[in-house]
């Protein structure tokens, strides 16, 4: 409502003149016009909450509710994600050995295959052992995964083998009949590709005939692959468990010649398990789907043997565990369905199990199978989910503190300030003194807005010169000043940029300009410079200031590539577009400078001064004469040389010096090196120090070596020219290999 002021009507709310004290005077309504303007006060309940109370309360609700379901959200996510790498690492691992199993097997195939062809072909005779042994002993020494290969005659029993013994060596050892129908085993030892015959001994009752992979074949007729047993026990080793595939030879008429077999033992399968299990925090087993219809695991990555004669041999308490866990994943397997993905509980332990069958007509009748404790994989989700209540606590604990700090800010009676706030929208900010109060949310707030009108009435003098030099004298802005402080220093220019000027006209000259130097100024940003000014079309910025930054030298090296990649993805488009493509040519120099404040009173320029700064200008032009796109100074490359391929160009004295320096061009980064780039560094070495040795002539040779290698060379045609020149002209007896240079 309006109530009659000194300066006529202003708005209050109903409550600041309807309120009364105790023991104060009842207000008598006031008139105007004839009327009384009263009107009935609103009841306030008598019960109600404070305007901090319910801040505090609304805010407190959304920050539990947020964090909850960021919480929430997380870990789903977390969990799922992992499960979901779970299921591919259990894929791929399971793919891992079944191409291994696929190695082993191809290798039995192919063999049992060639040598049958080649006995059916005539190249072999089942009457004459003689021509088959050194063929047998060469294919097991080249099949580097089986264990044994050999042939049988079906009609005299005799047998021809070769075998792979414990030390890798090759042996070949013939069951033969002597003369007189003796029978007897000769040895011979495969030695520098020549079999040389070691023992001759009496015959042992062995019989291949009565092996079980033969009579399998013969049964079957047709190439078969065994059940695993226990190889010939007869083997230096002993018994070695594994698995033969026999292929039957017949002649024209059908009889059976023979059988050919190739054997591979499981010990490389349970050492390769074991390896895959160093590398997966998994059990890995193969189980074999016996032709009796029992399975068995053959192999498993919880023992490096696994002897299926002696299954019941005490095994160590982590073996013992593995094989019950083994046991339980078998029952637990459906193998008729397939393929499948399950989980199953062991000893209060749960795990993810995926199993695959070999289909393929020429394998094993096996089953790969592996199980992944789900601890193994969610340990690091567990860990995350455990730090995360952690930190959300104390985040809550923060932030509650602040909200019952915010709730004490923002829960001050605006409608105290309404009047002011009234004045501020007029314009008038002239002070006042805050009117006392008790409450501390009323005093606040009458403080803030004073304040603003404080502040407001700062900005209204920035016009005025005379209260802007007030502000000065006050030191509110920032003052005249400058310290030392050892930063980089970059310039980079336009090659040729007034000739590319002339090739458009001023509007369309200042937008493609505009491109250029925004470009190349992101790339000082990104690498934590500051652009210092534009001069033209150069661009001069430096390192390592305000901020601090010890890698000042290399950022400015590494911006310095930068512009030049994201030139040329320009010059690309610019080609496109039939727009003037420019070059840019950069200079950088590290040294002691002044960095501050620097201009006059009325106008201040962040930037550096000193020598340095001129040197890394002089540094840009220089990379004119000797035709490079970045350079750099032998100060600069000190500090980067270990982060940084470069190669020295020359030592130069540059107009207002007195003393040489060594300059680089600058190549690229150590991590990004090209093949080449090393090459053309180390010849640069060699031909810049045989030219300050004087050695003109050789140094001329080395130079035009890298011009053959690179035509676009431009330092080392420079130098080479140079060096023709002194060749022709020799510098005086007072030379020391610095170029000076009188031009800026």
């Amino acid at each position: 409502m309006f109530i009659r002021g000194k300066h006529g009507f202003a708005f209050a709310p109903w409550f600041l003149h309807t309120a009364r004290t105790p023991g104060s005077p009842k207000r008598t309504p006031r008139f105007r016009r004839g009327r009384a303007l009263t009107r009935k006060p609103m009841r306030l309940p008598r019960r109600n909450c404070t305007f901090r109370f319910a801040i505090a309360l609304v805010m407190f609700t959304l920050l539990i509710a947020a964090i909850g379901a960021v919480a929430t959200v997380s870990y789903y996510f977390g969990r799922r994600n992992v499960e979901m790498l779970a299921v591919n690492i259990l894929q791929q691992t399971l793919g891992r050995v079944e191409l291994r199993i696929q190695a082993l097997t191809r290798q039995a195939v192919e063999q049992n295959h060639l040598h049958a062809r080649l006995l059916a072909g005539g190249q072999f005779s089942a009457a004459d052992f003689g021509r088959m042994e050194g063929f047998l002993a060469q294919a097991l020494q080249v099949s580097s995964n089986l264990t044994y290969l050999g042939f049988g005659l079906e009609s005299t029993g005799e047998y021809l083998m070769a075998e792979r013994q414990t030390n890798a060596a090759i042996r070949v050892r013939e069951y033969r009949l002597a003369a007189g129908g003796q029978r007897v085993i000769q040895d011979l030892h495969l030695v520098n590709g020549r079999l040389q015959p070691a023992v001759r001994t009496r015959w042992d009752g062995y019989d291949p005939r009565q092996r079980p992979y033969y009579q399998l074949a013969r049964q079957a007729g047709r190439e078969v692959w065994t059940d695993t047993y226990d190889f010939w026990a007869g083997h230096e080793g002993g018994a070695v468990p594994g698995i033969t595939l026999a292929t039957p030879s017949v002649d024209p008429q059908g009889r059976l010649l023979g059988v050919w077999n190739a054997d591979f033992d499981l010990d490389s399968l349970n050492r390769f398990l074991n390896q895959v299990q160093q590398e997966v925090p998994a059990y890995l087993f193969i189980m074999e789907l016996r032709r009796d219809g029992t399975r068995r695991v053959i192999a498993h990555s919880a023992s490096r043997f696994l002897s299926t004669a002696s299954g019941t041999a005490a095994a160590p308490a982590a073996e013992q565990r593995a094989r019950q866990l083994l046991a339980g994943a078998v029952r637990k397997a459906d193998w008729d369905r397939g393929p499948q993905r399950h989980e199953m509980t062991f000893a209060g332990e749960t795990f993810m199990g995926d199993y695959r069958a070999l289909v393929a007509p020429d394998q094993p009748r096996w089953v790969l199978g592996m199980l992944l404790p789900k601890s193994a994989m969610m340990a690091t989700v567990q860990r995350n989910r455990e730090w995360a209540i952690l930190i959300l606590l104390v985040c809550l604990a923060a932030a509650s503190l602040a909200i019952v700090a915010i709730s004490k800010t923002v829960s001050r009676p605006l409608v105290l300030a309404t009047h002011e706030a009234g004045e501020i929208g007029r314009f008038n900010f002239d002070p006042k003194t805050p009117s006392p109060s008790r409450i501390r949310e009323v005093a606040r707030l009458l403080g803030a807005v004073e304040e603003m009108k404080t502040s407001l009435r700062s900005f209204q003098k920035y016009v005025p010169a005379e209260l802007v030099r007030e502000l000065l004298r006050e030191g509110i802005e920032a003052r005249l000043g400058g310290h030392k402080r050892t930063l980089t220093i970059s310039f980079t220019d336009i090659a040729g940029f007034t000739g590319l000027a002339e090739k458009l006209p001023p509007e369309a000259l200042v937008d493609h300009l505009g491109e250029y130097l925004g470009a190349l100024s992101e790339c000082v940003h990104a690498h934590r410079g500051t652009v210092d000014k534009y001069i033209g079309d150069a661009l001069m910025a430096f390192w390592g200031a305000p901020e601090t930054n010890p890698n000042h030298a290399l950022d400015a090296c590494l911006a310095a590539l930068e512009q030049q990649r994201v030139l040329g993805g320009l010059q690309q488009r610019w080609r496109r577009a039939g727009k003037p493509e420019f070059t840019t040519r950069t200079g950088i120099h590290t040294g002691e400078v002044i960095v501050g404040n620097i201009g006059s009173e009325t106008r201040l320029n962040y930037t550096v001064i000193g020598d340095p700064v001129n040197l890394a200008s002089r540094l840009e032009s220089l990379g004119k004469i000797y035709r490079a796109r970045i350079l750099i100074t032998e100060d600069t490359w000190t500090q980067v040389r270990d982060r940084i391929s470069a190669r020295p160009v020359d030592r130069v004295q540059v107009k207002g010096k007195a003393a040489g320096k060594r300059i680089f061009e600058l190549l690229g980064t150590r991590e990004t090196e090209a093949a080449g780039t090393r090459q053309t560094i180390e010849l640069t070495n060699r031909a810049l120090g045989l030219y300050f040795a004087g050695d003109f002539a050789a140094a001329r040779e080395l130079y035009e070596e890298l011009r053959r290698h690179s035509p676009n060379d431009g330092v080392a045609a420079v130098m080479s020219e140079r060096c023709r020149n002194y060749l022709l002209s020799p510098p005086g007896p007072d030379w020391n290999g610095v170029h000076v240079f009188h031009e800026k």
